[in-house]
């Protein structure tokens, strides 16, 4: 991953994600900063942090720092499903009460 987070300094949302405008539209901070870049994400396609991931000590939820972070070297596509998975809350146990570790 190259450098540190970038936290979005502008609007941030209830689930903590920043928020911005574009065109009277409504879009997520880091989802338009990797779109400038590289262009329009193609469904079923959605953006993780890798700095996220990265961090075992960030608890998730609302109130995780990198849902903020606009750097698009610390962001990847992936699917929904995958997202999931790698998320912090599924690392512990499956859905079936499993250790999946």
């Amino acid at each position: 991953m190259g450098m540190e987070c970038v936290p979005f300094a502008g609007y941030v949302t209830r689930k903590g994600y920043g928020e911005v405008k574009i065109g009277g539209r409504k879009r997520l901070a880091h989802r338009a900063a990797w779109e400038a870049a590289h262009g329009p994400l193609e469904p079923p396609l959605i953006l993780d942090h890798l700095c996220h991931n990265a961090d075992p000590d960030c608890p998730g939820g609302p109130g995780c720092l990198h849902r903020r972070c606009v750097n698009i070297d610390h962001l990847t596509t992936t699917t929904t499903g995958e997202n999931v998975r790698r998320g912090k809350g599924s690392r512990a146990r499956c859905k079936r009460g499993h250790s999946e570790w």
